[in-house]
Parts: C-alpha cells; structure tokens; sequence
C-alpha cells in the first residue's frame, strides 16, 4: 500500500510525504520518504528516506538517509525484543553521538515506525490500539 501527501501551510505546498507499506514472508517493512519544498525550503532544506523492517527472526532495523541543509545525515539502529538497541551507524547535523543506551531504559524500545506499523496491524483485525512504547531513535 502506498500513500502519498502534500504538506500545506496556508494554501502553501511546503513538503511532500511518501509512505509505503509492504510485506513478503521474510519481512514487513514501512518506507518514508519526506522533502520540504516551496519556500519553506529556503529556511529549512530536508530530504528524508526512512525504512523500519520486522523480520521474521524478530529483529528489527531502522535505517535513515537524508540531507539536512545540504549535510548527509544516516542512522543504522537493530533492535530485539528485550536487548538494548545497537547503533550500527550515526551521522547526524546537530548531534555528534548517539544517545547511550541502557538494559534498564531502553531494553524494551523500538523505533517510532514500528509503533505505526503496530497501530495498522491491530487496527486491520479490529484490536484495539491501546498500548505504551519506548522508543529510541
């Protein structure tokens, strides 16, 4: 399935946003793609591609590329149900290093898409979407 959306702002078109959910049976996955655009990219140039995917081991990766202002920014995060998450890969404009993780804090966290692809899958067979997440990204 695949949605797509402009972004306004008083009738301005200032980013468009692509989401792209998919499977096959060795994993899920939820793409994103994000770009301002108009004049709001005069003051903030952004250009995003983000893809979450459950594999059928239970791990999970959350793999970010884009440019923020002209700079390359990437993220490469695993994660398995009660381990810490693994920063493989971090590059971003405004932070040098990732956040430090702990087993006590952050055993059980998972990246923001997950939480989305969560809402769909429960909301696809009529379960309810109450739950309680900690996410680390």
């Amino acid at each position: 399935m695949t949605l797509n959306y402009d972004v306004t702002w008083k009738f301005v078109t200032v980013g468009t946003i692509e989401l792209i959910l998919a499977s096959s049976t060795e994993k899920q996955w939820i793409s994103l793609s994000a770009r301002t655009k108009g004049p709001f990219k005069f003051f903030r140039a952004y250009d995003v591609n983000v893809v979450s995917t459950r594999y059928g081991s239970g791990e999970r990766t959350y793999e970010l590329k884009g440019l923020d202002r002209g700079v390359n920014e990437e993220r490469l995060i695993r994660y398995r149900d009660d381990e810490v998450p693994v920063v493989v890969l971090f590059t971003e404009i405004d932070t040098p290093n990732p956040l430090a993780t702990s087993t006590e804090r952050d055993g059980k966290s998972v990246d923001p898409f997950f939480i989305l692809a969560e809402f769909l899958r429960r909301a696809a067979v009529g379960e309810g979407c109450d739950g309680e997440y900690q996410v680390y990204d």
